[in-house]
């Protein structure tokens, strides 16, 4: 079997794995128990004829069905994360003249920037309240 036989479960799990999330977050986060994301996994395995979850993940990566971050695409993580800090920003008003420089930052520049963005953002909020 192929890579492709997979449910969009089974690849959701595979997916969260590659960016290192544990089974306990993973459950969590897809409302399900921690054997049931591991069932998930094992099965994902069986149909990708794997030896073990490592090798399963490395045959998915080099087919191009998942991606880890800091390869070309963005993990599912990358993405929810930047989407969220979007939605963030997207408070922000609009300067005179139109526009925003929130606009112009960068996906990647969010990602490097991690936290120190969460936080500039933050700061910003606090100073246009007072």
């Amino acid at each position: 079997m192929t890579g492709s036989d997979l449910s969009p479960r089974q690849r959701l799990v595979m997916q969260y794995l590659v960016d290192g999330v544990s089974f306990k977050v993973i459950a969590d986060k897809l409302g399900i128990g921690h054997g049931t994301a591991k069932k998930h996994a094992m099965r994902a395995r069986e149909k990708v004829g794997a030896t073990s979850l490592y090798q399963c993940i490395a045959l998915l990566v080099a087919r191009g069905e998942i991606v880890p971050a800091g390869r070309d695409g963005m993990s599912i993580s990358d993405q929810r994360f930047v989407a969220t800090i979007r939605q963030i920003l997207e408070s922000f008003p609009e300067e005179e003249g139109g526009g925003r420089k929130v606009d112009k930052i960068t996906d990647e520049t969010i990602l490097r920037g991690g936290v120190q963005v969460i936080n500039n953002i933050i700061q910003g909020l606090f100073k246009e309240l007072k």
